[in-house]
């Protein structure tokens, strides 16, 4: 009996101690060894989360550094694992819903957006971790924002620069870091996690000019809503150079739009489109500044058409008929130019080509070439009907007025700047030349008298030389057929001072119901915008420092 006990216990002791040995190698193979490689693969697949670590924006500034978008740290509330508790309601008091299982690895985003100093609340929740990410902020609010553009909640460009310049230039290099989670929701770090750090977006320089931004703005919304009109914009321009000083648009009860209107919208000019007819004319010589003509009372039958001016005259020379705005004086030069030269010198100002301002919506123009219009149809193109363009197109052809002659690209990008280094643009863009020297000084003459005496004089302020032109378009209604004389849009364009201009405005106001003329309605708002950019220019050391 002992005996049994013994070789029992030997056996026992055997089959218990001698796997032993082997079922070691085979713990110690799976945890070290190759075989363990895809088991503690998938264990660790199944314990870890990734935590996004966004890369900041690029920023945009104005041409004098300051910031038009900049991009600010906040927190972020993430999901890694189970949430079991939350003992001081933290989630609760800010409306968080917790995700009752998380897949792909991935933590859930639960808030976006909280102060910094809301970091020690998260702490001792099981499953919660937090994280930085980057809001875009507006220094100048709706003063620019169809030229700026918004991103989406996830920091993409959704509209103007801020979705034209995205994935080009502006949008940064996302990162993440990498947790390990426990099945009671803790979480921690382990040094041979996965990471990859962030990396900033680049930064635009614009040739914007905040300060002008924000009184055109200003001024534009208080004439807008003056007027009672449906909606306006401005232009700001240096002509010598093509960059814009400013651009932006005020509808009221609505919002910015997605780009800015003088950019986007097409439009008949009206009267302003009155120096093509007049430049075609001069630099053929079929007509001198000084040469007599009839303005016909201001009514002249063309057709079936009556064409009306504002005042009734009659005796002027062609320089008054340009001062006054006659329409009859310039369908009379339409005719005497005829079509084909008219087409061509519009062409030559740049109208019926895109500009190619790096902002997105520009559209795509009408062909304008020579279609054999009838004696009515010609009449009209002359003043500024059965043509369409952007404020834009006609800023850069008075522009061309400005300069001496020559038509320029838009400049809106001023630098380009990324990883400490920064690039910028070259000279001014040359289009073409669209008249000579001698000529562009005539018609800035002309301009000029316009101001002083013709139908700008209300943009105009005593002691600032400044040449400009008003422009009425009446509102095509599809309806009749026929334009409606009750509906329209006004203009004014205009440059200053007289020798080497350094800034060139254009203000578009659409349909008010006050006001009849591009006089009562543009030209107030533009001599407002004139008057606060000259007492700027005082300020700041002297005129136009910083150019």
């Amino acid at each position: 009996m002992e005996d049994f006990k013994r070789w029992r216990f030997i056996l026992l002791a055997v089959g218990v101690f001698l796997p032993m040995p082997l079922l070691l190698f085979w713990l110690f193979s799976l945890q070290v060894g190759s075989k363990g490689a895809p088991l503690r693969q998938r264990g660790r697949v199944l314990a870890e989360v990734r935590i996004p670590q966004p890369g900041p924006r690029g920023e945009i500034y104005d041409r004098f550094g300051r910031p038009l978008a900049i991009s600010l740290a906040s927190l972020a509330v993430y999901q890694v694992g189970p949430v079991r508790e939350d003992r001081r309601g933290v989630l609760e008091r800010l409306g968080i819903r917790v995700s009752a299982s998380l897949a792909g690895g991935r933590a859930r985003l639960l808030k976006r957006g909280l102060s910094f100093y809301d970091r020690d609340r998260f702490e001792g929740i099981p499953g919660i971790a937090v994280g930085k990410i980057w809001e875009r902020r507006y220094p100048l609010g709706n003063a620019a924002a169809s030229l700026i553009g918004r991103v989406s909640p996830d920091g993409q460009g959704r509209s103007g620069l801020e979705w034209l310049w995205d994935t080009l230039w502006l949008r940064g290099e996302d990162g993440f870091v990498t947790i390990l989670r426990t099945g009671d929701g803790s979480r921690y770090f382990y040094p041979e996690s996965k990471h990859r750090a962030p990396k900033p977006g680049g930064n635009l320089v614009l040739t914007i000019d905040a300060d002008l931004q924000v009184l055109a703005y200003q001024a534009l919304r208080e004439g807008v809503e003056r007027v009672q009109a449906q909606w306006g914009f401005f232009v700001i321009l240096n002509p010598q150079t093509g960059e814009i000083l400013a651009l932006g648009d005020y509808t009221p009860g609505s919002g910015p739009g997605d780009t800015p209107k003088a950019v986007k919208d097409l439009l008949e000019p009206g009267s302003t489109f009155k120096i093509v007819p007049y430049a075609a004319a001069f630099e053929t010589g079929v007509v001198k500044p000084s040469d007599s003509t009839t303005a016909h009372g201001g009514r002249l039958r063309v057709g079936d058409k009556v064409f009306r001016d504002a005042h009734r005259q009659w005796g002027m020379t062609y320089r008054e008929g340009l001062i006054y705005s006659s329409n009859v004086v310039t369908l009379k030069l339409g005719r005497l130019v005829g079509e084909a030269r008219l087409v061509e010198m519009a062409r030559r100002f740049g109208f019926g080509s895109p500009t190619g301002i790096p902002l997105p919506g520009e559209p795509v123009f009408p062909p304008l070439r020579v279609e054999n219009r009838n004696p009515v149809e010609l009449a009209g193109f002359s003043i500024g009907y059965g043509i369409s363009v952007t404020g834009l197109q006609l800023a850069l052809a008075y522009a061309a007025v400005a300069n001496g002659g020559l038509l320029l690209a838009p400049r809106l990008i001023r630098a380009l700047q990324k990883n400490g280094k920064e690039w910028r643009p070259s000279a001014p863009q040359v289009i073409r030349r669209v008249l000579s020297p001698e000529l562009a000084d005539t018609l800035k003459q002309i301009l000029l008298e316009t101001v002083e005496r013709g139908t700008g004089k209300r943009a105009r302020i005593p002691g600032l030389p400044i040449a400009g032109k008003t422009g009425t378009a009446e509102l095509w209604d599809p309806e009749k057929r026929s334009y409606d004389p009750d509906r329209f849009n006004g203009f004014f364009v205009g440059f200053f001072p007289l020798e080497a201009p350094r800034y060139l405005i254009l203000v578009a106001v659409g349909e008010p119901r006050r006001g009849r003329f591009g006089s009562d309605t543009a030209c107030p708002i533009f001599r407002e915008i004139a008057r606060q950019i000259w007492q700027m220019e005082t300020v700041r050391e002297g005129p136009y420092a910083g150019f």
